[in-house]
């Protein structure tokens, strides 16, 4: 399987960061892992204009709202600019563009992302996270012991993260997933139909109720820095 690292060019932590996730693709996953540049903050609105796209998610990211599309509830996203929300969500947008023109399923990483055991050979229907959702939002850790403490082997559908079903119920962190090619088409097509959102948002169980997650954990996420604040 094809694997593609999302870093930001010139950007000294983020190409720290992703040589680290290729090392230990390397190493410890035994998977070659290539860097990807993403969209930066300062050509993100370029390149969501260029796709015909825009930024629909609360206002801005300013004040809560609701889609009305989906009837989601849109909370803002803080720390980090705007530009950079959109950079990281384009970023992940163009390698579902690519998943699809490769016709094959890849593995798409973001530079936090570390390798802990050799990446298996598994089947899934077409999302499925791979890395450890401690450090991935605040019910990140929470999730983290469910999923440890359920100890189940192999793939399984997305551990719900909230009761509310008008709250976007993504995988956390969504720092290390592989995917479908039809699963990224259908992606593609979301952000047109809704918007850009933040990825990990989109990518939620309401809009795809395929989502699926892996355990034992194959990635962890080590950062200081989110690829959405770079």
């Amino acid at each position: 399987m094809k694997a593609y690292v999302i870093t930001i060019r010139g950007n000294e932590y983020s190409e720290d960061k992703a040589s680290r996730c290729v090392e230990t693709g390397v190493t410890v996953g035994k998977i070659d892992v290539e860097t990807y540049f993403g969209v930066d903050k300062d050509r993100a609105q370029t390149v969501m204009r260029k796709h015909g796209l825009e930024w629909t998610w609360a206002d801005k990211n300013r004040t809560l709202q609701v889609c009305p599309i989906s009837n989601l509830y849109q909370r803002p996203y803080y720390g980090a600019d705007l530009n950079s929300k959109i950079g990281c969500s384009m970023s992940h947008y163009l390698l579902w563009k690519k998943c699809v023109e490769l016709d094959e399923p890849i593995l798409i990483l973001e530079h936090d992302a570390v390798f802990i055991r050799e990446f298996p050979t598994f089947d899934f229907q077409g999302i499925c996270q791979i890395n450890d959702p401690k450090g991935g939002g605040k019910n990140g850790s929470r999730l983290s012991r469910l999923m440890t403490t359920r100890g189940v082997v192999g793939v399984q559908p997305s551990t719900p993260n909230t009761t509310d079903k008008r709250i976007p119920d993504g995988l956390a962190g969504n720092s290390a997933y592989v995917i479908k090619p039809f699963a990224a088409q259908e992606l593609i097509n979301k952000f047109h139909e809704l918007g850009i959102w933040p990825n990990d948002a989109t990518m939620c169980i309401q809009l795809f109720p395929y989502l699926e997650e892996y355990y034992p954990f194959i990635t962890k996420v080590e950062q200081d820095i989110s690829t959405s604040s770079t």
